[in-house]
């Protein structure tokens, strides 16, 4: 991959928008995603669709604390309704598995790192 082109913006900037990204994760309609010893930024969303039933997605990047993100994911399931319920839960399984030492605890919405 090679980078098309960047986005000039202000420093604050870019921390008001990762903050934003890492709130949906950490208190909002992404903490499906949530896991310990990964950090994942993230938006959900829903894209209506006068056809039936609208489309859920999910996008984000996730990493380990002391690393640069090495994964992005976007997610988009036609029909699904909410991307909080059904986009991000695919997202979820392939952070999984891109940091195959991660496995589910007993409260389904967190994840553990050992």
């Amino acid at each position: 991959p090679y980078l098309l082109d960047k986005a000039d913006l202000k420093e604050k900037t870019w921390e008001i928008l990762y903050q934003g990204l890492k709130e949906v994760v950490e208190s909002g309609t992404g903490q499906i995603v949530k896991m310990n010893g990964i950090e994942v930024y993230a938006k959900t969303g829903t894209a209506q669709n006068p056809h039936g039933k609208d489309h859920a997605w999910f996008i984000c990047f996730a990493k380990k604390p002391d690393e640069n993100p090495k994964i992005a994911i976007a997610v988009l399931i036609e029909h699904g309704e909410h991307g909080s319920s059904s986009a991000a839960p695919v997202a979820k399984a392939i952070i999984k598995a891109m940091y195959n030492n991660v496995k589910e605890n007993e409260n389904k919405r967190d994840l553990v790192v050992e």
